[in-house]
């Protein structure tokens, strides 16, 4: 059966595109079926537009796109891929560093958490947010050297997996891969993630 992969740009569009597999199914490639310029809560086209379509993160629940946007943060949904409406109340991000917002999220039981990308609430740890039942709670995510959090996915409905990502001229790119649960999150408390894998250079 085909299936749909979504790819979000920080420059205002995504693409839906279909993998293809060889015999022995492994991924070869991604046959690009469509890039799909998002549109702004007013009706205007983001993309190109640095400081309004910096997209960072995706999730579909019930046949919605829902986005996460940098700069100008707020998290929009789009119904049957139709003029966007906000999703949370923009006002509850206007404390985030300009372009270090939201960078991870995605559904959980219904609800929706979001991990910023470096707007701190202490020098070891980013905001982060729990949204449930039209109520937004806080919680942090905690900084582990040069590294910061740039995508999560849900595994079930209660563990969390999330990508971190590290560049320094000297060692280069770097990444990790963490995991913590659902039900460890508290109310302006900290979660403790646990590594799974570490990736770096040769």
């Amino acid at each position: 059966a085909q299936f749909d992969f979504y790819f979000l740009s920080d420059d205002g569009f995504y693409l839906k595109a279909n993998p293809e597999f060889d015999k022995q199914n492994n991924l070869i490639s991604f046959k690009i079926k469509n890039i799909i310029p998002l549109q702004s809560e007013d009706n205007k086209t983001l993309m190109g537009d640095k400081t309004e379509g910096d997209a960072e993160a995706i999730d579909i629940k019930n046949g919605d796109i829902f986005i996460a946007f940098e700069r100008n943060h707020r998290v929009l949904r789009y119904a049957n891929e139709k003029k966007p409406e906000h999703f949370i109340n923009p006002e509850n991000f206007k404390n985030l560093i300009l372009n270090e917002g939201i960078e991870a999220m995605g559904f959980i039981k219904d609800q929706l958490i979001l991990i910023t990308e470096n707007s701190k609430a202490s020098p070891q740890t980013v905001k982060a947010y729990l949204y449930r039942n039209n109520v937004l709670t806080n919680f942090y995510y905690p900084l582990y050297k040069n590294y910061n959090p740039t995508d999560l996915t849900v595994l079930n409905d209660d563990e969390i997996l999330v990508l971190e990502r590290s560049y320094t001229p000297a060692i280069g790119n770097r990444a990790r891969i963490l995991t913590f649960k659902y039900s460890d999150i508290r109310e302006n408390e900290i979660v403790r993630p646990k590594q799974l894998v570490k990736l770096k250079p040769p």
